[in-house]
């Protein structure tokens, strides 16, 4: 991980402060672990940082809490991102051994999730909680796969209120794969949707605040097919797209896990596809997603022929590149007309420096969403392809 201490430092030499916007209040959510379950307006943080799972950052702060006492905030963000990159390397690794994947194989997994675009930028550049994210998504598909139906649940809700509420979508392919899909689904929807619904009640009870629910983002600013309709004109009220954009994820992966099932595709294909889909659909898909599904793509890639998992590994840096290029673009042409923090001025100031303030930033950014939704949909077909994944473990 020595490239993202390099990278780290061209960012802190070129910004000479955080270049994201999130690094801050990652680190104060950090710093009070539970100011989510009370009013964390009264605490200074307003409706994005109330949309996060409760538990994010009781959980999240393990590894980055105690970075906070030994270095600068700068640094500390990054070495918790990279603390929990390792433990991720390691998750990947020891799935792989449960595959029956072969050292050389393994190291190859591993090799590509370390050097990708993404990785190195949520490190990095961008220092973000998405690679801890990944973890609840591969502990999921393994209860799944070793038949720990128990846990299945249990592990759906801390997935909910620890990592990403986007994670509910595993409902679906993980029903859907058991044979039993019908049971399943009316048996956790309700448990989940009633805890979130206590969740945001209560809130409003005791607070006046409705987390989740009063949370909306300019759809441009993202790097999904919402984006693009945007960004060409198609302006629908944002409710309306995120309304809109949660009906159209539950609809296409419950169709393409269907059809995946009937095709006699295994479950871990079928939680890629169907994560792969979801960031496709979802109005509010931001770099650095894509890390939900990358660890589990890159072990279930092992299965697929080496040309293949070069392909898909092809496509993963593609996709690292575009959306990083999407919302850099944006990003410069804000900042040169809008007033933005010390580290994004200093940036787009250099970037002017060397591209001009007449750039096409603004057709870069549509090209760089393109450029996802193409990487996303080449990655979606080759693992809906069956193969992969079919049998499951054993204890």
């Amino acid at each position: 991980m020595l490239g993202s201490g390099l990278i780290a430092a061209t960012v802190f030499s070129v910004a000479g402060v955080e270049l994201g916007d999130d690094a801050p209040h990652l680190l104060r959510l950090v710093a009070h672990p539970f100011v989510l379950f009370g009013d964390y307006r009264a605490a200074g943080f307003w409706d994005t940082w109330g949309s996060f799972p409760p538990l994010l950052p009781l959980l999240f702060g393990l590894l980055v809490r105690p970075w906070t006492w030994l270095v600068p905030d700068f640094w500390a963000i990054r070495l918790g991102a990279l603390s929990w990159s390792l433990v991720c390397l390691a998750a990947m690794g020891w799935l792989s051994g449960r595959r029956r994947h072969g050292a050389p194989e393994t190291r190859r997994a591993l090799l590509a999730f370390a050097f990708l675009p993404t990785t190195l930028a949520t490190i990095s550049v961008l220092p973000q909680e998405e690679t801890y994210v990944s973890l609840f998504v591969l502990a999921l598909v393994e209860a799944a796969r070793t038949r720990r139906d128990r846990w299945l649940l249990p592990l759906l809700v801390l997935a909910m209120l620890a990592g990403k509420y986007f994670l509910l979508i595993l409902v679906f392919p993980l029903a859907i794969h058991s044979g039993a899909p019908a049971q399943r689904i009316t048996r956790w929807l309700p448990v989940l949707v009633g805890l979130l619904g206590a969740y945001v009640a209560s809130h409003w009870l005791l607070h006046g605040l409705t987390p989740i629910l009063s949370h909306t983002l300019d759809p441009s600013a993202s790097v999904s097919v919402w984006a693009l309709l945007w960004t060409l004109g198609l302006e629908v009220p944002p409710a309306v797209i995120k309304a809109l954009s949660i009906v159209g994820s539950v609809g296409v992966v419950s169709a393409l896990c269907v059809r995946m099932k009937s095709d006699g595709a295994g479950l871990d294909s079928m939680v890629v596809v169907s994560l792969l889909a979801t960031l496709l659909c979802i109005s509010i898909t931001f770099p650095g997603y894509v890390m939900w599904v990358l660890p589990l793509a890159l072990v279930t890639g092992l299965s697929l022929p080496v040309r293949t998992q070069w392909q898909q590994v092809a496509l993963f840096a593609l996709w690292g590149a575009a959306e990083l290029t999407a919302n850099f673009s944006r990003g410069v042409a804000l900042a040169l007309h809008t007033p933005r923090s010390a580290g994004k001025s200093a940036v787009a100031e250099a970037a002017a420096a060397v591209l001009g303030a007449d750039f096409p930033y603004g057709a870069v950014q549509i090209l760089g969403i393109v450029g996802v939704l193409a990487c996303g949909g080449l990655l979606i077909r080759l693992h809906m392809r069956p193969g992969p994944g079919t049998a499951p473990t054993t204890r």
